[in-house]
């Protein structure tokens, strides 16, 4: 039977029964503070871990690792030599992939650190473990976290009402205090809504936000009107809802020099237009009776087009516009 199929330890839900004094508190925040700073030497950071939700059943696998390591002599020395947990050991041992010790490591380093050394003998004292066997009341550490609006634990850290707790069951939180509060005090507040409590807000703001791209983008690709301007080649141009030239093209040679020469691709109708009919008419390539422009589709929106009546009425150009049936003169 593997060591993962039997929980040796576990955290208890029933209260720790300490003498608590202002000199326990002291020595509690000077061990806190310690512990802060060797987790450093370990590449774990606390205030990480209160951002990590951890289900009960697995809390209480990496307890039990962590007290594998701690029980071990040669394999304690290898831990605090190397800084890191040792994975092959551990992973045949349990039963536990590489991928899942990675993804736990840092909390196993901290229950190795804190249960591994007397010199933080009043966080092990606050911390309530028992023996599998040991009666305790059935609860999932998760269902206390989100059922009960009070969280009870030693303060880790502290900013004016805010607060990391670390609870007897072995969770770190961050709490919203009624007052300021100092490390190593046993402290209870409202839980903090992290950003993992507005994962189904943010999972529905982004599956809007995606579809709201999806519908720009389609209506940005999708055509819905070609315009033939005639030059004495006709230049067609294929336009989105947004009036964004999307292709431009022409069947004669000239046609083609002029659609490689002007730049209007993704540039609006007006623009389009006005550059067509001003290399036409630079270049030799202005018909007798004038420039017609024909729509096919969505219609040109009235006034749309200033740029190009501003140069044909420069030039004085001859322009017909058949807007999808409708005639207009300029």
């Amino acid at each position: 039977m593997g060591r993962d199929e039997r929980v040796v330890y576990r955290f208890s839900s029933i209260a720790p029964l300490i003498v608590i004094s202002d000199e326990i508190i002291e020595e509690r925040k000077e061990q806190i503070l310690l512990l802060k700073r060797e987790l450093i030497n370990y590449r774990v950071i606390l205030k990480d871990l209160a951002l990590m939700e951890v289900p009960y059943s697995i809390k209480n696998e990496l307890l039990n690792i962590a007290f594998f390591i701690v029980q071990d002599v040669e394999i304690l020395n290898n831990f605090k030599s190397k800084k890191n947990i040792p994975m092959s050991v551990v992973a045949k041992e349990f039963g536990k992939t590489r991928r899942y010790l990675e993804e736990w490591r840092d909390n196993i380093v901290t229950y190795v650190v804190i249960l591994s050394d007397p010199k933080y003998k009043h966080i092990q004292d606050y911390l309530r473990v028992i023996e599998d066997e040991e009666k305790d009341i059935d609860v999932n550490a998760l269902s206390i976290l989100k059922n009960n609006k009070d969280i009870k634990g030693i303060v880790i850290s502290s900013r004016k009402k805010n607060a990391m707790i670390m609870t007897s069951m072995g969770d770190l939180v961050k709490i919203k205090t009624n007052d300021i509060v100092s490390i190593g005090e046993e402290v209870s507040g409202t839980p903090k809504k992290l950003l993992r409590d507005y994962k189904f807000h943010i999972s529905m703001l982004v599956a809007i936000f995606l579809v709201l791209i999806g519908m720009t983008i389609f209506r940005y690709t999708k055509v819905v009107s070609t315009v033939m301007v005639g030059t004495t080649s006709n230049i067609v141009l294929e336009v989105n809802s947004f009036n964004r030239i999307k292709n431009i093209y022409s069947r004669t040679e000239r046609g083609s020099k002029m659609v490689e020469t002007i730049d209007v691709l993704d540039k609006g109708i007006d623009h389009a237009i006005y550059s067509i009919i001003k290399y036409a008419n630079e270049n030799d390539m202005m018909p007798q009776t004038g420039i017609i422009v024909t729509v096919n589709g969505k219609p040109i929106k009235y006034g749309l087009l200033s740029k190009t009546e501003d140069y044909i009425y420069l030039e004085q150009i001859d322009f017909k516009l058949n807007n999808s049936g409708i005639e207009q003169n300029f």
